[in-house]
């Protein structure tokens, strides 16, 4: 269902794809393809997440603060 596109609302659009993660090159490439077969004149994809300011704790392997960009910055 997460994948399901509506033709109906797509058609003849530019479409705009909004997704969290940088995924691999294949899903969008699959992706933007069944967008397309479904009408869409354009398709563009955008990353959004929040900065990463802090390292994670937990166990997900990220960098020393002052190595991440975003704890440099306001």
């Amino acid at each position: 269902m997460k994948l399901t596109v509506l033709r109906s609302l797509v058609t003849g659009k530019r479409v705009g794809v909004i997704d969290d993660s940088i995924g691999s090159r294949k899903y969008f490439q699959r992706y933007s393809e069944n967008v397309f077969d479904s009408g869409a004149k354009e398709v563009h994809f955008l990353v959004a997440s929040a900065p990463v300011k802090f390292p994670d704790f937990y166990g997900i392997d990220t960098p020393k603060q002052e190595k991440l960009i975003s704890s440099q910055r306001q």
